[in-house]
């Protein structure tokens, strides 16, 4: 069958072509110690099956290149984090200097690491990740110039999506059940309402610079209470939003900016976000690698724009590579509020066996005081396990 739907696909890009499957498959086992805070809530152990493999073709000359990969969740607790995507779909053309892509995808423009604030043409799939990491794919096209260390990227994004959240059931939610039926925009054409961005990137030596442009329906939602009932409903706001992130590496530092100005809704009013991190790298310390991170975020948004919790917080974490024959790898990270001292934390420690299994094992903690959002995930300190098998 494989080498059939090779032949197949080679035929229609009409040149010889290789396909390349790549992915996983695993297991996510979740346990809450806590009771929750809300009495909807399971504080049952969840369990979910999750792939997410990837096929990838490309013709020998590099002219014609076509990408699948879908995603998939089975949650046994909250049916909403039960859920399908598909993160890529798309065929890119190449000729000369000129790129064409058209599909769906997932574009990463920021460059630090807890969180990005120039990061806007991909919803995030909030019920799947907390942290915003995950991405919805993003029908789009595009039109590229990459003439070498630089390049300009042209996007056409006809559908804004919407994202998904945790139902009733679900843990690490707020107080409030966001609706998943129920959605506003601002405008008429609602999620069909088209938007249009624009990037510039160069590389100079050891610096790496962007710029972007967006205008049209936000891809974060505010949330706009019901008087029926305890559901909120997530609205979309018109926004237009320039950004810059710049990031140098030289002897083993690494220096990260990303700098957002906004202008959202039809009032036009205005936020700003800056973030700004600092990475060293002690390369073979005793035959390991250990790299220390910090950054600084700020942002301006009043309490009606769409929520963020990097108003005024400090990120510090680590990545220890052993290098051993199953890459051990240990992660760690806290993100404080300088303010109130609200802090979330994750250790997540991963192994390889063989070729294809891997074993990761996350903790993740929540603390601070009672009142603000985020303090409905004060009873959400968790574990989860992984065993997932890589293609």
């Amino acid at each position: 069958m494989r080498r059939a739907v090779t032949i197949g696909l080679a035929a229609l890009l009409g040149c010889a072509s290789e396909i390349t499957a790549v992915g996983y498959a695993a297991v996510d086992a979740r346990a809450f110690p806590e009771e929750p805070r809300y009495h909807e809530q399971s504080d049952a152990p969840g369990f979910s099956l999750v792939a997410e493999p990837e096929l990838f073709l490309k013709s020998e000359d590099n002219t014609h290149a076509l990408s699948l990969r879908p995603f998939l969740r089975l949650d046994s607790v909250d049916p909403q984090r039960t859920h399908g995507d598909l993160r890529r779909a798309d065929y890119v053309l190449s000729v000369g200097d000129f790129e064409l892509g058209a599909g769906s995808g997932q574009f990463r423009w920021g460059v630090l690491e807890a969180h990005s604030p120039s990061e806007v043409l991909n919803t995030p799939d909030e019920v799947d990740d907390l942290a915003r990491s995950a991405k919805l794919g993003q029908p789009y096209v595009e039109l590229a110039f990459v003439p070498g260390d630089w390049a300009v990227r042209l996007y056409a994004l006809p559908y804004a999506r919407a994202a998904q959240y945790p139902g009733e059931r679900g843990r690490l939610r707020f107080a409030n059940v966001v609706s998943t039926t129920d959605v506003l925009y601002e405008t008429a054409l609602g999620p069909w309402q088209p938007s249009f961005a624009a990037r510039f990137s160069a590389t100079v030596g050891s610096l790496d610079l962007g710029l972007g442009a967006f205008t049209g329906v936000s891809r974060e939602a505010r949330f706009v209470a019901q008087l029926t009932d305890r559901h909120v409903v997530p609205a979309y706001d018109l926004i237009h939003q320039a950004s810059f992130d710049l990031a140098w590496s030289g002897g083993g530092l690494d220096v990260h900016l990303e700098l957002m100005g906004r202008l959202w809704s039809r009032e036009l009013h205005f936020l700003g976000a800056a973030g700004v991190g600092l990475e060293y790298t002690f390369s073979d310390l005793f035959g390991t690698d250990l790299t220390l991170v910090s950054e600084l975020h700020l942002d301006s948004r009043p309490n009606e724009a769409p929520v963020t919790i990097f108003d005024h917080d400090v990120f510090l974490g680590l990545r220890w590579a052993l290098n051993d024959e199953g890459g051990t790898q240990l992660l760690g990270g806290v993100v404080l509020d300088v303010i109130d001292l609200r802090a979330y934390v994750r250790v997540e420690a991963a192994h390889r066996f063989g070729e294809h299994w891997k074993l990761s094992l996350q903790l993740n903690g929540y603390f601070g005081v009672d009142g603000p959002l985020e303090s409905g995930l004060l009873r959400d300190n968790h574990g989860q396990l992984r065993l997932a098998y890589y293609f």
